[in-house]
């Protein structure tokens, strides 16, 4: 099992008030202006703390990709 995971900016509009599962079509990137801006392997402390934060804005226990808005 790898933990292969990407960091993408979107536009705050296209996202609103979701704090979670912002999910973006392939008809949606030009509108959502979506960038990836960052990819990493085997980080389990981050992937740790992005789950830590997914389940407490969402109370899910279990997951096989993650969501999460950060904010700067």
């Amino acid at each position: 099992m790898g933990l292969d995971m990407y960091g993408y900016t979107m536009n705050a509009e296209f996202v609103g008030d979701r704090q979670t599962d912002v999910n973006v079509s392939e008809d949606e990137r030009d509108e959502a202006e979506l960038n990836q801006f960052a990819y990493w392997r085997k980080f389990n402390h981050l992937h740790g703390w992005m789950e830590k934060n997914y389940i407490g804005k969402k109370r899910r226990q279990k997951l096989m990709y993650l969501i999460v808005a950060l904010y700067a």
